[in-house]
């Protein structure tokens, strides 16, 4: 899911903020989602706690409304032995809350995590909830409160947490002087003065980790600047199947980092986890990632929602296969929402699609205006109903090849001729879905059970094999060579993502060869391999630990070496930029290449990339 259900009401914040805004960028309140919007939504502005556990180890997860269900349903897909229980803030007492204020009843369900000391050293703990606030306008609202001005900046986040802290606490312990202010930010009145008081109670919690959700800076803008330019059918199909049609999609997104829009939520500003987006891979980024510096954590979410099917009728959805009803039908909140979709997903085309009598009929009715629900049954190739001109300009195929007889929803086959629906498919995987459950708090469920599952491995290494993970790691990467040697680059790299998968267990350090290897060879293969996302994300993340290991070293043969290591690791990443159709970024790349050892610039984008910073390209504009 894109925000949580206190922040799903705030999606308008980030316009309103834009409007409120000296630049005035967009004029007019844009997303008023429809219906068929794929992007899951709460209604309920409802705070609620429940806790998991994972396989003995407690999860607690501070949520609400239908976000709360959603996660409730998707983290008891990390294992069996799951027990939840839960407490939802509309059965305490009601003078303890003010249903007004969402933003409220979280930091009082996080005092009691605190109060009551429900967490131990042994406990997780998820917040998936997001504030968005617009960098430019919390640079004028800092400006006004505090008297001075702040450059906000995706770089310049980390070093800016402690004079947003200090803002923040200002609005939490004197709201209604500074009220006005506060509205500007919080135009729905969903109680962002209480940021501070949620990021507290985060601070002072006693757990193993906690973890909050990254964001999506751009989306907002993204769908509204698609619509302005209409190209949301693109938009579209680029996120359903990783086309971009003329390279629409990343000329759009590099018009929004030149304008420097970006929307920022106000929990990264706390000692929790920060976790990214990742696509499927757990390792690329997504088109909504974020990129400022306070994150400091990735992990896959995005997830299709798969239709079980028991003699005909859907008991059911499934986030990670085709069998496991993992999200039973009566207790699904969006069963209006995708009901004329979620008939069709899944089926075979012969079942599904009208033959051509069929078809023909439909379209003498189109013709007439007398289409009904008699032409329900069946989807309907366009090229049949449409003609080319038509086709063309209203960029049919690019929303799909089969319609309802709505003409609202539109379909495709995937490999198996089974029917999908593309604006399901957030995994581009063609696994059929009805619905796109995505977002960095998904992410957070991700790393949660990431995280159990190293610690129970590492545990299981140390009590049963008597093996130590560092012997582990040894003998997957001489697996790896011997494969690679052999030519058997697809088994090399299931040894080599088994050692990362271990390094990450034990412990990444840049200065252990053997880690940094691992990663460098495995990034080598999945390029090698045509696998240009995963190849990107490691080796971006290997050459952020090239740069760390320049800046700590003295040696000037040592600083030789990794400069002429980060030079080779620049022109790679130009390279791949390229086989991704990104070319702004591959001239960036190209340019880092030859600034690095030969100027300040040089120097100053090590800097950037030893603090974990990939977006550089601000530094030559």
């Amino acid at each position: 899911m894109r925000i949580s259900s206190i922040s799903t009401l705030w999606t308008n914040n980030s316009i309103n903020n834009i409007k409120n805004n000296k630049k005035n960028y967009v004029q007019t309140p844009f997303f008023n989602k429809t219906a068929n919007d794929v992007f899951v939504k709460s209604s309920q502005p409802v705070a609620a706690h429940k806790m998991i556990n994972f396989m003995g180890y407690p999860v607690y997860i501070v949520d609400g409304g239908n976000h709360a269900t959603d996660m409730q349903h998707f983290a008891t897909t990390a294992g069996k032995d799951i027990e939840l229980h839960m407490r939802r803030a509309e059965d305490a007492p009601n003078n303890e809350y003010n249903l007004n204020k969402p933003l409220k009843n979280i930091e009082t369900q996080l005092r009691r995590l605190n109060d009551y000391g429900l967490t131990d050293e042994n406990s997780y703990v998820a917040v998936p909830i997001i504030i968005p606030v617009s960098l430019e306008n919390l640079a004028e609202q800092y400006k006004r409160v505090m008297g001075n001005y702040i450059h906000l900046k995706p770089h310049t986040m980390q070093s800016s947490k402690e004079k947003l802290l200090e803002f923040l606490a200002r609005l939490y312990t004197e709201p209604d002087k500074y009220r006005k202010y506060i509205e500007y930010m919080d135009p729905q009145n969903l109680g962002l003065e209480y940021a501070y008081g949620i990021i507290e109670e985060i601070n002072k919690l006693k757990c193993k980790k906690v973890y909050v959700p990254a964001g999506h800076p751009q989306e907002e803008t993204l769908n509204w600047l698609a619509g302005e330019r209409g190209e949301k059918p693109e938009l579209t199909n680029y996120l359903a199947t990783g086309y971009d049609e003329d390279n629409k999609v990343h000329n759009m997104l590099n018009y929004i980092k030149d304008q420097g829009w970006y929307d920022f939520n106000l929990l990264a500003l706390s000692k929790a986890d920060v976790v990214n987006l990742k696509k499927m891979d757990g390792f690329s980024d997504h088109i909504y990632s974020s990129y400022d510096t306070t994150v400091n954590d990735g992990a896959r979410g995005v997830f299709n929602l798969y239709p079980i099917r028991e003699n005909g009728k859907i008991k059911g959805y499934s986030f990670n296969d085709t069998i496991t009803n993992e999200y039973p039908v009566e207790e699904f909140p969006y069963n209006d929402e995708v009901k004329d979709i979620a008939k069709f997903v899944g089926l075979s085309v012969d079942e599904a699609v009208a033959d051509d009598a069929e078809t023909y009929r439909f379209k003498q009715a189109m013709h007439e205006n007398r289409i009904d629900e008699s032409f329900s049954g069946k989807l309907y190739p366009v090229w049949k109903l449409f003609d080319e001109n038509e086709l063309r300009e209203k960029k049919i195929f690019a929303k799909g090849d089969f319609v309802d007889y709505k003409l609202q929803n539109f379909f495709r086959r995937n490999g198996d001729y089974k029917i999908i629906y593309p604006k399901g498919d957030c995994e581009n995987s063609g696994r059929p879905s009805v619905k796109a459950m995505w977002g960095s708090s998904y992410s957070i469920l991700s790393a949660i059970k990431r995280d159990i599952d190293k610690r129970r491995i590492k545990d299981n290494l140390k009590a049963y094999n008597n093996l130590s993970l560092n012997s582990a790691i040894l003998n997957l990467l001489s697996n790896a060579s011997d494969q690679r040697n052999i030519g058997n680059l697809n088994d090399a790299v299931k040894y080599l993502s088994k050692a990362v998968e271990y390094i990450d267990m034990d412990g990444f350090s840049p200065n252990n060869s053997m880690h940094m290897k691992a990663y460098k060879d495995l990034a080598n293969l999945k390029f090698e391999l045509g696998n240009y996302d995963e190849a990107n994300g490691l080796y971006n993340f290997y050459l952020n630990n090239v740069c760390k290991n320049y800046r700590l070293s003295f040696s000037e043969s040592d600083k030789d070496k990794y400069i002429n290591e980060i030079q080779r690791l620049f022109h790679r990443l130009a390279e791949v930029a390229r086989k991704r159709g990104e070319e702004d970024n591959a001239k960036i790349c190209q340019r880092a290449a030859y600034e690095v050892g030969y100027s300040r610039l040089g120097e100053y984008v090590i800097k950037r990339r030893a603090d974990n910073d990939v977006n550089i390209g601000d530094i030559f504009v």
